[in-house]
This record gives structure tokens, C-alpha cells and sequence, in this order.
């Protein structure tokens, strides 16, 4: 229920949906658990289950979300770390320098990486509406496989994810992102998106 009631204010904004539900055995027209069900493997770029269960395929590199700009937080550098997929070559360290950090996921989460980055401010979302307010109004947004690049993803802001060696189901798709497996590349990509005009 509380991941429904986070979702919902995100969801309801997006003017191509009519309506949305807690599901309680209402017909269903596709049923996407499915996946789970065949014998694929999962590994494969998960943005594209979906096409292999409906039987269409949409252009993930276009935008599928819009929201508004977050009227205080705007052009940090936004980070939103699952401990689920992390990967164990790389390092946030070198983003110390910068004053203009902000991480959005959990407080546990965040205590975690304030290890690495004792500069990192904490904020905490009322729901995923504001939550894609702020990563559309970030400089960059920095995370793993988690809700925030998923976010990234449909608005298709600057983004940097931190791909898993051992699960590498989300990929990046279109203009202003990148994927990463190594340091070297974090920080070059890292250059490369704080470098550009917002």
C-alpha cells in the first residue's frame, strides 16, 4: 500500500493514463508476471520484458514521463544508491569535491554512502512525483538499478548508472546517459554530463 501511495501522485500526473487501481481482481488484459514464468533469461535489458510479453515494441530512447521542474532542489548532483547491484569496482569518493550533492533514496541508504561522501545532504521525498521533480531538475542524476534511474530513464535528464556486473538488466537508452562498469569511465562520463549547460 505504501509503494502504491508513493506511486500514485507520479502516475496520476502522466497524461496517458486514465486510471489507476490497487488491483483487486479486476479483469486483467496482460498479464506481465508472465515473464517470470517463461524461460527467458532475465539478465536481458528488463525495459524490454514488457515488449516480449504485449508483443509491441515503443523507441525507449524518446521520453515516456513529464513532470514538472521541483521548485528548491535544482542543479545538484543527485544520487539514489540501492544496496541491491552495486558495484564493487567503482567509487563515489571523487565527488567530494563538489557542494552540490544530494541523495534521495533512504536515510539507511544515504548513512551508507555518507561514508564515502561526508559532504552528501540527505532529502527526504514526500512520494516519486517529487522524487522525479528533483531528478528532472538535477544537474545529473548518479544511481544503480533502482527506481531513480528508471526515473531518469523516462525524462531523460543527464543520467549515470551504475551498472552491476552480476545482474545487468538495466541498460541506458537514448540521448544524455551513460552506463558503467569501471572508474575510469564514471569519472570521464561524470565530466562529460556536469560539463553541460542546463
Amino acid at each position: 500500500r505504501k509503494i502504491y501511495e508513493m506511486l500514485y501522485p507520479l502516475l496520476r500526473s502522466q497524461t496517458y493514463i486514465n486510471s489507476i487501481e490497487v488491483f483487486s481482481n479486476q479483469k486483467v488484459d496482460i498479464n506481465f508476471n508472465l515473464i517470470r514464468e517463461l524461460p527467458i533469461n532475465l539478465l536481458f535489458d528488463n525495459a524490454r520484458y514488457g515488449f516480449h510479453i504485449a508483443g509491441v515494441q515503443v523507441d525507449l530512447s524518446k521520453k515516456f514521463l513529464e513532470v514538472d521542474d521541483h521548485p528548491n532542489l535544482k542543479n545538484k548532483i543527485t544520487i539514489l544508491r540501492s544496496p541491491r547491484y552495486q558495484n564493487p569496482f567503482i567509487s563515489y569518493s571523487f565527488l567530494e569535491k563538489y557542494d552540490n550533492l544530494c541523495y534521495i533514496g533512504t536515510f539507511e541508504e544515504y548513512n551508507n554512502l555518507k561514508k564515502e561522501l561526508k559532504n552528501l545532504e540527505f532529502y527526504e521525498c514526500k512520494d516519486f512525483l517529487e522524487m522525479a521533480s528533483i531528478i528532472k531538475s538535477s544537474k545529473v542524476l548518479i544511481g544503480n538499478s533502482s527506481l531513480g534511474i528508471d526515473i531518469a530513464e523516462g525524462l531523460k535528464v543527464p543520467r549515470l548508472l551504475e551498472a552491476s556486473p552480476y545482474f545487468p538488466s538495466r541498460q541506458i537508452h537514448g540521448e544524455n546517459g551513460f552506463d558503467f562498469y569501471f572508474q575510469s569511465h564514471f569519472e570521464k562520463y561524470f565530466n562529460i554530463l556536469n560539463k553541460k549547460k542546463t
